[in-house]
């Protein structure tokens, strides 16, 4: 009969102990759990950052593009009409017979 209650109370002790590293381990993993949402939510925030961040660079790059553009096409005309202004000059010179416009155009005809 000792040994029943021996045996009894290790078991009893045992079952005691199973439940308390059960219930420790349910708190971590609750725990942990806990953890992994906040930074799923963390990561959901840094995402959400890394795309407007995205955003505002394509924005910027295409407006740098644009402000080339704009530049390369008033450069453009700017040149197209100091290069007309020349050519009337040249022609009217051409029609009133300036000799340097004939020296010239021999240059250019070869």
């Amino acid at each position: 009969m000792e040994l029943f209650y021996f045996a009894g109370g290790i078991l009893l002790s045992g079952l005691i102990g199973l439940v308390v590293w059960v219930s420790s381990n349910k708190k971590e993993i609750t725990k942990i759990k806990e953890e992994d949402s906040e930074l799923l939510e963390y990561l959901k925030v840094l995402q959400n950052e890394v795309k407007d961040l995205e955003l505002k660079v394509h924005k910027y790059v295409d407006n740098i593009y644009r402000d080339t553009e704009d530049k390369f096409n008033n450069f453009d005309r700017g040149l197209d009409s100091r290069l007309d202004k020349m050519e009337n000059r040249l022609q009217k010179m051409n029609e009133d017979g300036c000799k340097p416009v004939d020296k010239l155009k021999h240059q250019i005809n070869g």
